[in-house]
């Protein structure tokens, strides 16, 4: 009975915490109010312009997270558009991120435009 009580709080426990990453990590990072940052980031390591709108985040369920919007741009230098993506979605995964690295493991796109 002690081995079944021991293993059922191991399982609430570990369910707990799961809960919290897949549920709790996106609640807590508003990705909107950071696409401003993280496009001027982007434009300072690439030299590319981007928009986003409507972006929102999506725990995988292994470590991975997924990031979605259901408009991106890549923009010309006057502002238009060089590449449009509609309902686009990218699967960085987090491991990697621990030593410097991106992992990009899925990228889709319901429409793409190329100007």
């Amino acid at each position: 009975m002690d081995n079944i009580r021991k293993s059922l709080i191991v399982v609430t426990v570990l369910t707990f915490f799961y809960g919290l990453y897949y549920w709790g990590i996106p609640a807590l990072i508003n990705i909107e109010k950071r696409m401003p940052v993280i496009e001027e980031k982007i434009h300072q390591q690439t030299g590319y312009k981007i928009s986003v709108k409507d972006p929102y985040i999506k725990m995988g369920h292994t470590p991975a997270i997924w990031f979605m919007a259901e408009n991106a741009a890549l923009l010309n230098d006057d502002g238009s558009k060089a590449v449009n993506l509609e309902h686009s979605a990218i699967k960085i995964h987090l491991l990697p991120l621990l030593t410097g690295k991106i992992h990009i493991g899925n990228f889709s796109s319901d429409k793409i435009d190329i100007n």
